[in-house]
């Protein structure tokens, strides 16, 4: 049974906001000595997952009596503007998954003339995948610089302002900020 037919047994006949959320950062390392299945699970999840999704979700975000939205968690470490802020993390499965996905977020409101498609990134936070690439690249993981109250907190603002003028295709963080690209 497909996600729209599931949802409709429920009597969820439309969704305003879908909010693609998985990731996965579990390789650390240089393109030189990155596996082929390190490669291929990270764009699986991180950049395949989220189009998946959105596949998945369009007829009911069709139906939406508002205008839809369309958000997917990003890294600003999918950002080829500011690669070299971030050299220091060896995380090119991750980067180039994440830069990916962006890129696809991109096509997707391209194609969509009524769907507001925007990547968000919530900055480093205490998370597990966070604090795990920041110990692998020596920082102190004890005090990440983004409190998750206040990313959650941002990224609700995002997606209650977010337009399709505004804001669809382009990149932004947790504070409403337009990321580089």
């Amino acid at each position: 049974m497909d996600l729209a037919a599931s949802l409709s047994e429920l009597k969820i006949n439309a969704l305003d906001v879908v909010v693609a959320n998985a990731g996965i950062l579990k390789q650390w390392g240089l393109a030189r000595a990155v596996k082929k299945d390190e490669l291929v699970e990270h764009f699986s999840i991180n950049t395949v997952g989220p189009i998946l999704l959105y596949q998945a979700t369009l007829p009911l975000l069709e139906k939406s009596a508002q205008t839809p939205k369309f958000f997917i968690i990003s890294s600003s470490l999918g950002s080829n503007t500011l690669m070299d802020t971030y050299l220091p993390l060896q995380l090119i499965a991750y980067n180039v998954s994440k830069s990916a996905v962006n890129s696809a977020a991109g096509r997707i409101h391209r194609e969509e003339d009524r769907i507001v498609v925007v990547p968000v990134q919530p900055g480093w936070i205490a998370t597990d995948m966070g604090s795990r690439a920041a110990g692998w690249a020596g920082m102190n993981t004890s005090d990440p610089p983004v409190k998750i109250d206040d990313a959650i907190s941002g990224l609700m603002q995002l997606f209650d302002k977010a337009t399709k003028a505004e804001h669809s295709g382009k990149f932004f963080d947790q504070n409403g900020e337009p990321v580089p690209w």
